[in-house]
């Protein structure tokens, strides 16, 4: 399963957020945000990392922004992708 980065970095998302096109797709979603949040501070009081399904944009769809996948570690993105079960294609 490959993961190919779309966005390196995003700033209409909190946190470290990179955009992701999935093949196949994760939970019915081909294109995802991975924010990981690596300290607590701020707003945000939880360090961890949060997966969400979103447009090739990085726009979320519907009313609400709900995680398809949420943790409080502290993950790489690659490493957040490989427990995903994806491994991260280079760009040509």
């Amino acid at each position: 399963m490959i993961a190919e980065l779309v966005f390196p970095e995003h700033d209409s998302w909190i946190g470290d957020a990179k955009i992701y096109r999935l093949d196949p797709p994760y939970e019915g979603h081909e294109h995802v945000a991975i924010t990981v949040h690596p300290v607590a501070g701020g707003e945000w009081q939880n360090a961890g990392v949060d997966v969400v399904g979103c447009t090739a944009e990085g726009l979320v769809p519907g009313a609400y922004v709900v995680a398809v996948y949420q943790t409080y570690v502290v993950m790489t993105h690659a490493e957040v992708l490989g427990v995903l079960g994806y491994s991260l294609q280079e760009a040509p």
